[in-house]
């Protein structure tokens, strides 16, 4: 997860992988087992679709930039 965070989003990949850690933690083993097989690219893009308020923060940086 945090090599790849890190190559994709390098200004705050630690708070986003936390992010998406604590989203999988909040789902059963299967869905979140599942969810990272398919890969981070789609555990990112699903935590940020199922918890947008959680992602809020980066949306307003891009915005401001």
């Amino acid at each position: 997860m945090h090599g790849w965070a890190s190559g994709v989003y390098p200004a705050n990949w630690r708070d986003r992988c936390a992010v998406v850690t604590e989203y999988l933690n909040q789902l059963d083993d299967d869905t979140a087992a599942d969810l990272i097989k398919k890969g981070w690219p789609e555990a990112f893009l699903a935590a940020e679709r199922d918890w947008p308020e959680a992602f809020a923060i980066w949306k307003t940086e891009l915005v401001e930039s």
